[in-house]
């Protein structure tokens, strides 16, 4: 069936990879070509117990680096959570290397294998009491979950999704399809190069055009639950040749503390917005509800509340933003920044939009430059002076007065594509007094009057926190020294 291969376009090298995979784990005995093995003897079957005892040995270490972090498996089943996690810099398949992913999901034949295993772990939040007591569902579960993500599976497990839900997948589906017939792989490959910004794709002509090279700009790009756009950080080493792709761990505290108290956010609706609409609607909830979510999250009173109750404030911070934005860009008589009660006699205190600006409250710097710099990585915050001593141990040179002691210091990387004289530009647009050094490998910032800077990167690993981010915020008109 030659139109077939529009759905799978190869056949014997993915049944050849699942057959390497098979052969070095537990299920060996279920292919044919591995019994035949194992009853001729010698050193035939000597291999044949090898490969299985090697490859499951390798599967379990696999499992266990995964389920402390070392290894990341699928996205979870949740798509709420999976938004939050890759708006924090999670990437799914892949080696956890400091706070840096590099994805293993292309390294086949083996990274079935690692991928399979990693599922084993870390799928177990995904599945119900029943299904967790039940072996060979975490099996299949994890099969299946590694199996659809692989690029020459893709269109098959694109095509059953369709069928099984054609209201949500049909025109996904017959978008992709039009864009892969219309453009060759190598054209979407520069593309995707040469723009890293992940695109909206709302017809078939807008399919095409996010393939073709200089004419995705032109599309508006996909944004986050935050509404911060979604861009590629490349790969390792060319990136129109990589196969491991990266992405930095963000560490952002509010999305962590959510994801901690198991809160999702899901993006808003768009109902029959036009495009450009759309773009402007999601920017807005995103920039409306960044500083009441950090308000509301990183307030002590939070962590006193029953989940039902932190999942109610939550949603109302996220249903106050989208009114805020709808009434902002739309029109309407919708209430702008409603206050709100955590807990009996405690009050939030959420930083309300100025009035006359329309722009959200400055004084979370850390949320407030990665809301309004897509792509911009912080790799180090507030430490502490043991581990400042450590640093100079093993060949660092910090400042004894650094900004990093007191929790007023960020060390900013620009986005992929940008420069540090631009980075340099964008910081000093929203902070005009913020202390700038350019650093060769990152832009160190410093902002008098700000202590909240959170634990980054090897910091955060050590177990460092920074008391001052549980203060709250000082009163209008007062600020810290």
């Amino acid at each position: 069936m030659p139109i077939a291969k529009l759905i799978l376009p190869f056949v014997r090298t993915p049944t050849n990879l699942i057959k390497f995979s098979i052969e070095r784990s537990p299920f060996a005995p279920l292919l044919k070509e591995w019994r035949k093995d194992f009853a001729a003897k010698g050193a035939r079957r000597d291999l044949a117990i090898a490969k299985s005892v090697v490859g499951t040995g390798l599967g379990l270490a696999i499992a266990e680096m995964a389920a402390n972090g070392m290894i990341t498996g699928g996205p979870p089943t949740d798509r709420g959570r999976e938004s939050m996690m890759r708006a924090n810099g999670w990437q799914p398949y892949s080696f956890k290397v400091g706070d840096k992913y590099y994805s293993y999901s292309r390294l086949d034949p083996f990274s079935t294998t690692i991928g399979v295993a990693a599922d084993m772990a870390t799928k177990y939040d995904g599945l119900s009491e029943s299904q967790r007591e039940d072996a060979a569902v975490m099996v299949v579960t994890s099969i299946m979950a590694n199996l659809s993500n692989k690029t020459w599976l893709s269109g098959v497990s694109d095509m059953m999704e369709a069928i099984n839900d054609p209201e949500r997948y049909a025109a996904g589906f017959g978008k992709r399809l039009a864009g892969s017939l219309t453009v060759p792989t190598l054209g979407n490959q520069i593309a995707r190069t040469v723009d890293p910004v992940a695109r909206q794709r709302d017809g078939y002509g807008d399919a095409i055009a996010n393939r073709v090279p200089g004419l995705s700009d032109n599309l508006f790009p996909v944004r986050n639950v935050l509404g911060e756009p979604i861009v590629s950080e490349g790969g390792v080493g060319p990136d129109i040749l990589s196969p491991i792709w990266e992405s930095t761990d963000r560490n952002d505290p509010v999305i962590e503390k959510l994801l901690k108290a198991r809160i999702s956010i899901n993006k808003p609706q768009r109902d029959d917005m036009p495009a450009k609409d759309w773009d402007a609607y999601q920017e807005a909830v995103g920039r409306n509800a960044r500083p009441a979510l950090s308000a509301l999250v990183l307030h002590p009173a939070f962590d006193g509340l029953q989940q039902g109750e932190q999942l109610k404030a939550v949603r109302k911070v996220m249903a106050t933003a989208r009114k805020d934005a709808k009434a902002e860009l739309f029109g309407g008589n919708a209430p702008k920044g409603a206050g709100l009660t955590i807990g009996p006699q405690v009050a939030s205190p959420i930083p309300k939009a100025n009035a006359a600006t329309s722009q959200p409250d400055k004084s979370d710097v850390y949320g407030t430059l990665v809301n309004s710099i897509p792509g911009v990585v912080a790799t180090s915050g507030f430490r502490d002076r043991p581990y400042q001593e450590d640093m100079k141990r093993r060949g660092y040179n910090p400042a004894d007065n650094s900004g990093h002691l007191d929790g007023s210091s960020l060390d900013l990387k620009p986005p992929p594509g940008k420069s540090m004289n631009w980075l340099r530009g964008r910081v000093r647009s929203i902070y005009p007094n913020a202390k700038l050094l350019d650093e060769g490998d990152h832009l160190h910032s410093t902002f008098p009057g700000w202590f909240g800077a959170p634990t980054l990167g090897n910091a955060k690993a050590a177990g460092l926190r920074n008391p001052n981010r549980e203060a709250p915020p000082p009163p209008a008109g007062f600020v810290i020294q």
